[in-house]
């Protein structure tokens, strides 16, 4: 009858959610379409390899056996075909989109950005931005707890404080240092904890 049946806080300025992201996806395709594909652009230039991202959110596993760096093996594989037998050095263009890598709001709220949802954007992202973090329990009590870090990287050091334990365990878990890429393992895992994947 076009009365209104309840609202609130109907004028106030509200952070966007991730409903938003209906929104997003529906005028990406009414304005790219659906067979729009997102182009990657790599070249050398003398023995620099340049790649430009632009804005392919698929560099992860996710689609490739869960080997986050699958995609850049058969660049590789197609360099050496070319008979390039040397690259000395990778030069990484993200710019194709802005700079705010980051929510400022998130920053302002202070998240907790060890979650892997608060991870930067940008038109060059590998595996989301984030990290796998492989763990399980060691052989036995006292031992530390077997952490992998995938893809291995020098951009994140890893510090791994967490053990194994016979019972009982304390809370397990990882922290990342907010504006850092320091992450540490902390807490207990029981004897016989097999392996478990967590994001970072």
């Amino acid at each position: 009858a076009g009365r209104v049946l309840f609202q609130r806080e109907e004028a106030e300025a509200l952070t966007l959610a991730s409903n938003t992201k209906l929104l997003t996806t529906s005028c990406a395709l009414a304005k790219l379409g659906a067979d729009h594909r997102f182009k990657t652009t790599i070249g050398l230039v003398g023995e620099e390899l340049h790649v430009f991202g632009g804005g392919d959110p698929n560099f992860s596993g996710r689609d490739h056996g869960d080997d986050p760096t699958a995609i850049f093996k058969g660049w590789a594989k197609k360099l050496a075909e070319a008979k390039v037998a040397k690259v000395g050095a990778l030069v990484l263009h993200p710019d194709f989109f802005d700079r705010v890598d980051l929510h400022p709001d998130w920053i302002a709220a202070k998240y907790d950005q060890d979650a892997w949802w608060c991870a930067p954007v940008g038109a060059l992202s590998l595996n989301d931005n984030c990290v796998d973090l492989l763990y399980e329990a060691g052989e036995k009590a006292g031992d530390p707890v077997k952490v992998t870090m995938r893809p291995e990287t020098k951009y994140v050091t890893l510090t791994n404080k967490a053990t194994t334990v016979a019972s009982t365990p304390k809370p397990f878990g990882f922290v990342r240092k907010n504006g850092t890429n320091e992450i540490i393992a902390n807490g207990e895992l029981q004897v016989g904890t097999k392996q478990r994947t967590t994001w970072v």
